[in-house]
């Protein structure tokens, strides 16, 4: 699953949120959109992704490190030839059957969610955006390793509970994805035809006596896939397939000699504490508690960006029309801020949420009574 620098970042995100008037509904999206993104995303309405290895040979460090001397004719060919050599590591004898393409769901949900890649377990496909091909081979490589760890638990399961079980399995996860609903509400209905072949081949020699079926079962049947709200991706986060995922990514980044955060580290730590203490103020309704941490977040995170910042959108929120100068030199601010990593760091996106999460406490909901506040 994974989604490997998907996300927007909050520089990136500013401008718009000041244009916008103080009565934006986008309120769903903008949290997890604020994540900067680490790790490849999987795309459960488009079945999707998991693994675990039998032994660890494959994250050996010599061989980590040894990926990174593989080149093909292009960026593409290169993926194709680390995630072949991977493959063969882990145990698999024909890694030629998992395809790997250029990822396009990015643009038939980009008023969602920017997808950088994905491993798509009907067809046996990882699929990965431009961006994320175009990435040094040192950062391509856990993102390689985070979908491959998804791929090996979709196959020893197949192999532990059969056909018939395993389209079920994929069916009920399709139907109840998030990208299933937004085909729904574009009109389209979306049918579940697996590439048996593709899992056939795959399976041949591989050993399952150590898979626990019935533990990667559950997570599979109760995976929520990638979605904008952050109730969703509490459970996306925390489900067994994208913790394995993850720990393997990290654990591969570290050999690499690159930070081990992944996304999962940049969701909300406090996530439940803040909805707790909504619930406690008799805020019940799901959309609204993540309306009220959006638009906190929001606030806090242009604080920690520039203080300025919060006057000009105080003006605007007041439909106060914006000079020429002042936004200039938001643009300005905005600039600087996309090239410094430390405003799509773990550290700040923490940090923001943890102010969230003290305004709540202050029962300060609003964005106007936040700004008069500050």
């Amino acid at each position: 699953m994974g989604i490997g620098k998907l996300g927007i970042s909050l520089a990136q995100k500013t401008t718009s949120w000041l244009k916008a008037s103080g009565k934006t509904s986008i309120l769903q999206h903008k949290p997890v959109e604020a994540i900067k993104i680490d790790g490849l995303h999987y795309s459960p309405g488009f079945p999707c992704d998991t693994f675990q290895i039998t032994n660890n040979f494959y994250l050996s460090e010599t061989f980590i490190k040894s990926l990174t001397n593989i080149k093909g004719k292009d960026n593409i060919d290169t993926a194709r030839k680390i995630k072949d050599s991977i493959l063969y590591r882990m145990g698999y004898k024909n890694p030629e059957y998992l395809k790997l393409g250029k990822n396009h769901l990015s643009s038939v949900f980009s008023e969602q969610l920017e997808i950088g890649g994905n491993y798509n377990a009907e067809r046996g496909e990882i699929l990965l955006a431009q961006k994320i091909l175009d990435l040094p081979k040192e950062e391509l490589i856990p993102f390689l390793y985070h979908e491959l760890d998804h791929m090996d638990k979709f196959v020893k399961l197949y192999k532990g509970i059969g056909e018939e079980s395993f389209y079920t399995l994929i069916s009920k996860m399709n139907k109840e994805s998030f990208f299933a609903k937004v085909l729904a509400k574009k009109g389209f209905s979306y049918n579940t035809t697996i590439n048996f072949d593709f899992y056939k081949n795959m399976s041949q020699n591989i050993d399952i006596s150590d898979f626990n079926i019935k533990k990667w079962h559950k997570a599979v049947s109760e995976y929520p896939g990638l979605s904008p709200r952050l109730s969703d991706k509490y459970k996306y986060v925390n489900n067994p397939l994208e913790v394995s995922a993850y720990n393997v990514q990290s654990k591969v980044q570290k050999i690499l000699g690159l930070p081990t955060e992944t996304a999962r580290d940049a969701f909300p730590q406090n996530y439940k504490t803040m909805i707790s203490k909504l619930k406690n103020q008799g805020i019940t309704s799901v959309k609204e508690q993540e309306k009220i941490i959006e638009h906190i977040y929001t606030i806090c995170g242009m604080k920690n960006m520039d203080d300025k910042l919060i006057g000009l959108y105080s003006k605007k929120i007041n439909g106060i029309e914006l000079t020429s100068e002042e936004w200039e030199y938001i643009n300005k601010v905005i600039s600087k801020a996309k090239s410094d990593k430390k405003y799509s760091s773990v550290d700040f996106i923490q940090k923001c949420y943890l102010e969230t999460e003290s305004y709540i406490d202050k029962k300060l909901l609003t964005e106007k009574e936040i700004i008069e506040h500050l």
